[in-house]
């Protein structure tokens, strides 16, 4: 848009994020979700999980809208911006603090279903650019990301026969 029609276009790439609100088809809160309803006796103490050695860079959801704010403001025209962390963690590493974040014990259980024909070993990014343009830092760790999605499945109603 900003080389072909002169637009004040600016892009984004934003990795992995989470946090309250989002939907159990993504795995972080696909887990805090399972701990919730196990919490609440409405599931056995057992968590289906896929594969827990990819490593992925994920953001608390309120970084990447404070990032997004960022860049519209401060970025320039016609670049292009990675909305990321700069770290990754493997999915075992977030299940294994959730666990502790949980007020329950767990025996976990690998679902072939759960498993991807491929699956890339670690996505990482590099937030400099993105920095150093806009001043931007993320600001929520890991850990507060884990304990919001929690909390927030533990606010829901959750139905027994799920």
């Amino acid at each position: 848009l900003f080389r072909n029609y002169g637009m004040d276009a600016i892009r984004v790439r934003p990795f992995n994020h989470s946090g309250p609100g989002q939907s159990p088809q993504f795995v972080l809160s696909n887990f805090a979700r399972q701990f919730a309803r196990i919490e609440k006796g409405l599931a056995e103490p057992v968590l289906q999980v896929g594969n827990l050695d990819v490593a992925r860079d994920f953001l608390h959801v309120t970084d990447v809208v404070r990032a997004y704010v960022a860049t519209a403001l401060h970025g320039e025209a016609g670049e292009a911006y990675n909305v990321c962390s700069g770290d990754s963690w493997t999915i075992g590493s977030a299940l294994e603090l959730l666990q502790k974040l949980a007020k329950v014990d767990v025996q976990i259980h690998v679902d072939p279903e759960r498993l991807r024909r491929v699956d890339i070993p670690e996505v990482r990014g590099s937030r400099e650019k993105l920095s150093t343009a806009t001043g931007w830092e993320p600001k929520a760790t890991f850990e507060t990301m884990l304990q919001d999605l929690l909390d927030y499945w533990r606010g829901q109603p959750l139905e027994s026969s799920e």
